[in-house]
């Protein structure tokens, strides 16, 4: 299965408004993804009450670029940009996050289509 990039995130982002709300409560963390060093995580609550808005999720987007690079779980320096794969994990030191497939309209506002990694 083909995965979004930071890049290809930020692009689906675009053709949404700021206060447009996703089907998912971020916490506003990221970094490297302890599963996959040269992967970057946003955080999100699992049965989180509070949806977030696109423009929370483009600001963290926008930073990762910005900064450019993360520090791996157990060390080192990884470069992130807009070719690195995305995942959804409950914090840092999580595996088996969950990686966006699309980005599709529901009945509560955008949807982020997922698949957990395997």
């Amino acid at each position: 299965m083909r995965y979004l990039t930071v890049g290809e995130l930020k692009s689906e982002l675009s053709y949404h408004d700021d206060e447009d709300v996703l089907n998912v409560e971020l916490t506003g963390e990221w970094g490297s993804y302890r599963g996959h060093y040269d992967q970057v995580f946003i955080g999100y609550k699992r049965k989180g009450r509070n949806y977030s808005t696109v423009e929370e999720l483009r600001e963290i987007l926008y930073k990762i670029i910005g900064i450019g690079t993360t520090y791996g779980y157990k060390g080192g320096e990884f470069e992130v940009d807009e070719d690195s794969k995305v995942c959804f994990a409950l914090d840092y030191k999580s595996v088996g996050g969950l990686y966006v497939k699309r980005l599709s309209d529901g009945f509560d506002g955008l949807k982020l289509e997922v698949e957990e990694e395997e």
